[in-house]
């Protein structure tokens, strides 16, 4: 029966069926309770000693509040009513399990001691700390068929990198050494020229000493000439052999130093390109070497068996929920899940026997609740009533307000 109805009801304009369904027991709420209850009520906003119901904007205002305080008791009855329900439901499922025959008992006891021993077994077991970030994870297993082969070729970039770095090093050191023979080279062909010079000076100075003695002294000079030409001979020879040792192996020096430019800026360009391919790779992986990238791998594969425990975990444990669930599926049991998710109900007693008390008390509250809901709805339709009554000028605008809210 709707608000409007019931108060035409009581006010003699309707039938006699009423179809309002709950049934405050008072008797529930002895002594100081009921008094509460009361004082509760009477505390509301349902004194109408402040209101002028002759003002239209008062009175539409009085009647929508007291509307509004309808709608949300019965909400709340409702949902009250939803939980206790459920709740009585659960004290019923575990009187049935309490009566269930022994061998019935037996395996249901079985089947949850063994979701007991596997979640007990679970919490000892110890997840290694994730070093590996989510990104990271789901980056590496995108190429996880083929990071093993990038680190490899990485690696070997790695390693041939150094080689041609060291080769230049080697060429750079080479090549000095190259320049420093040519320079010593440069110097002698240098010392033999300047060698050469001195000899035609003192030759020539040594013919003309010969001259002077053969002139004023009549001195027989053929012997000192062929001294001196002996001498001179040589020498100039041997700054003739030294000059074309210097020069041949300034020849030999600058082919050998051509030869290691030649190496280098080669090695040179083996370098920039493997430079290049490598950072390419560090960019794209986001890393700084190929240790990092195993590293990273390392982890990886530690994070995937331990997710992987865990997802077997799972399926094992939901395996041995549903077991139990069908189990316990086979007799009258409304919520079969209490017993899935809290086992400990089927193996001890005392967990039964406190999960009855707290079921127990819960449903005392719950009753307790809705009693008092369904007291203050009793008195906001008897407010309406009232009104109506006292009013009944108004009693057609106040019930097409109270119609809005059906």
């Amino acid at each position: 029966m709707g608000l409007i109805g019931w108060i035409l009801d009581k006010l003699g304009f309707g039938d006699d069926e009423d179809d309002f369904d709950f049934d405050l027991d008072l008797g529930m709420v002895e002594g100081k309770n009921a008094k509460s209850i009361s004082d509760a009520v009477s505390s509301e906003s349902l004194l109408r000693r402040d209101l002028n119901v002759h003002n239209p904007f008062e009175r539409e205002q009085y009647v929508r509040h007291v509307c509004e305080l309808m709608t949300g008791a019965s909400s709340d009855v409702d949902y009250r009513r939803s939980d206790y329900q459920k709740v009585t439901d659960k004290l019923q499922d575990l009187e049935e399990i309490d009566a269930l025959p022994e061998e019935e008992k037996r395996e249901l006891r079985r089947r949850a001691q063994m979701i007991i021993d596997f979640e007990d077994q679970e919490s000892k077991y110890k997840r290694p700390v994730s070093k590996i970030s989510e990104a990271r994870y789901r980056e590496i297993a995108q190429m996880e068929d083929e990071i093993e082969d990038i680190i490899s070729r990485l690696k070997e970039n790695e390693e041939y990198q150094s080689t041609v770095r060291r080769d230049m090093n080697l060429l750079e050191g080479e090549k000095a050494a190259l320049a420093y023979d040519r320079k010593e080279n440069c110097k002698k062909a240098s010392n033999a020229k300047s060698l050469f010079i001195v000899c035609l000076v003192v030759f020539v100075l040594a013919f003309l000493v010969i001259a002077a003695l053969r002139n004023m002294f009549y001195f027989d000079v053929r012997v000192p000439i062929m001294i001196v030409v002996a001498v001179m001979a040589l020498a100039l020879t041997g700054i003739f052999v030294s000059y074309r040792d210097a020069s041949e192996s300034d020849r030999k020096l600058n082919k050998q130093i051509n030869r290691a430019i030649s190496l280098q800026n080669t090695a040179k360009i083996r370098y920039v390109n493997i430079t290049n391919a490598i950072d390419y790779c560090y960019h794209k992986y986001n890393i700084n070497s190929s240790h990092e990238l195993v590293y990273m791998w390392e982890k990886y594969l530690e994070e995937k068996e331990a997710r992987h425990h865990t997802e077997n975990a799972m399926r094992q444990l939901e395996q041995y929920r549903d077991e139990l669930y069908n189990a316990v599926g086979r007799f009258r049991i409304k919520e079969p899940s209490q017993f899935v998710y809290q086992p400990t109900l089927l193996v001890n007693d005392e967990e039964m026997a406190s999960r009855r008390h707290d079921l127990v008390v819960e449903r005392q509250k719950l009753r307790k609740g809705m009693d008092f809901e369904v007291y203050n709805l009793d008195e906001y339709k008897k407010e309406i009533e009232n009104l109506v009554k006292q009013y009944p000028q108004y009693a057609k605008e106040i019930l097409n307000i109270v119609e809005e809210y059906e």
